[in-house]
Order: C-alpha cells, then structure tokens, then sequence
C-alpha cells in the first residue's frame, strides 16, 4: 500500500523515511509512543504493523494451501505477536522477531517461533524473549524445530526433531554468529539463504544492495527417512 518510491529506493534507509512521509501522522505518533535506540525504524515498523501480519499469513498461508505442503514462513518483525484463533494479532509491546509454520491446509501450526540471536543491528529497534524454549513442530513432513539466522548456529535443535530448518541461514557462520557450534550429531539441516533481497537488509540500512548476476533460485532436496 505504499508509493512506488518505496519499492525504487536504492536503500533501506530510504525505504523507510519514504515510508513515514507517506503516513506522517501515524509516524508521528509511533515515534513519541516507543523509546528504543532507533526509534524510527521502530516507528515505520509499528504503523505498518497490522496490514504486515494480515499479508503474511494471507500470502505463506495461501501457498501452503495452494501447493498443499507444509511451509515454513521466514521473519517478520511485528510488535509482541500472538496467534489467536488461527490468525496471526499484533500488540502495543516491544518488536519481535518471529516466523510461522503452516500445513497443507493453509492454517499456522503454533507456535510462534521466535529469533533469540539478535544483531548489534536488530537489537536497536526489536528484542528477543527472555526464555527461550526449544519447540519441535509436528507436521505432515515430519518433527521439525525452526531456528532463524544464528540460532540454527548457537544452539543444538530438540532432541525428537526429525530436521530443523533455518530460514536466514548464512554463509559464513564463524564470523558472522559469535559462539557458533559445529552441527551437533546427525539431525539434518536444510539451510535457507536469502536471495534477492530489494535493499541490504544485512547490514547497515544506508548501505545500498548489491546487484548479483547469478541464478536467482536454488532449489535443495533434502529426503527424509519414512516415519513409523
């Protein structure tokens, strides 16, 4: 629902302060409602909050159905989301970042999986629960465990997942994840890399993207042990 200039912004810095102009009210108020160290992009984060959460289970949720297979949404970042009767809710608190599991049918397999491992940069604007509790999802494809960016990397996935899937895994994860574990026995890994991106998501938000000239998509089949 945004201006064209959003979209051609050479990066995500200027995405963001085409998007509070284009919502100055609603940026005004969100800017003086939160108190982190990059207010913002909190602020554009929050105004935006509720449509992201309807479009993201809208659109993962839709594929999942259409293709009939479970999927495994990567991030978003939405203030203290919650699922309530089978719909993904944003909150008034702190910004988190979460992915969402959906079957065959479309509908999200809770809960909420949440990213711990946070980057100097993440950490400005979001923060990460305080407990941190391993979940393994049971699904049509099996016992899966989730782990966004570092996490897949910092800690050993549920002792019953079947395979843990890491959406925003990284190609580099010595120097990138600090504290980073050799994988721990034989639980299979189907690592996720982002490609593509519109801006430089990874690092700093004035940097502009990097234009690759490989193949766009990479598709990894990965076959699993049939279950009892």
């Amino acid at each position: 629902g945004e201006r064209a200039e959003v979209q051609q912004a050479r990066s995500l810095r200027d995405a963001m302060q085409w998007t509070a102009l284009g919502n100055p009210w609603k940026f005004l108020r969100a800017l003086l409602d939160n108190q982190s160290k990059d207010r913002r992009t909190e602020a554009v984060l929050r105004i935006k909050a509720g449509r992201m959460a309807e479009d993201y289970q809208t659109i993962f949720g839709g594929l999942a159905r259409d293709y009939a297979v479970t999927l495994v949404a990567g991030s978003i970042v939405l203030p203290e989301p919650h699922l309530e009767r089978q719909r993904l809710h944003v909150g008034t608190g702190p910004l988190r970042q979460v992915s969402l599991t959906f079957d065959h049918q479309g509908q999200p397999i809770g809960p909420l999986q949440y990213k711990y491992a946070l980057s100097r940069y993440e950490r400005r604007y979001s923060e990460a629960p305080g407990n941190r509790r391993a979940v393994t999802l049971d699904t049509a494809a099996g016992r899966l465990a989730v782990a966004l960016g570092c996490d897949g990397y910092r800690q050993a996935p549920p002792e019953d997942a079947d395979f843990i899937v890491m959406p925003g895994a990284l190609a580099d994860p010595e120097s990138s994840c600090p504290d980073a574990l050799e994988p721990a026995g034989a639980t299979p890994r189907l690592e996720v890399r982002t490609l593509g991106l519109p801006w430089n998501l990874v690092g700093s938000p004035r940097q502009p993207a990097r234009h690759r000239h490989g193949p766009p998509v990479q598709l990894h089949n990965r076959w699993l042990p049939a279950r009892p």
